[in-house]
């Protein structure tokens, strides 16, 4: 879907994109899923951006290297890739997370447990 670029940039600002590159199943019960993040930077002059752009990616480098908390999950970053196109800094990263599949409840959790076990003649 294009965007509405009527609106003229606010400078400087960030622009947060996740994109959905692909989900496979991990195990029985769960999927993994890997998101790609890019983060466009634009500097406050669109004619000096050089030096804004370099600081910001070196800041966005240090807080994302150490890896991110989503939902109580952390997804460790292994590289930040960064490039200026059009004077926009753009920072990708991708992040790789593993989640419950909706019908993969735990034996215990699908019903009621069991009063009593008979094996080989033993009541348990």
């Amino acid at each position: 879907m294009a965007e509405d670029i009527s609106e003229p940039i606010v400078r400087p600002s960030i622009k947060v994109m996740i994109e959905e590159s692909n989900a496979s199943r991990y195990n029985a019960n769960c999927k993994e899923r890997k998101l790609t993040c890019r983060i466009y930077f634009f500097a406050k002059d669109r004619y000096k951006y050089k030096g804004d752009n370099l600081l910001m990616r070196d800041i966005l480098e240090n807080v994302f290297i150490e890896g991110i908390e989503v939902k109580k999950v952390f997804i460790p970053i292994d590289s930040i890739e960064s490039d200026i196109v059009d004077t926009v800094l753009i920072c990708s990263m991708d992040l790789y997370f593993t989640e419950l599949l909706p019908d993969s409840m735990l034996p215990h959790e699908k019903g009621k447990p069991m009063k009593k076990l008979n094996y080989k003649g033993v009541i348990l």
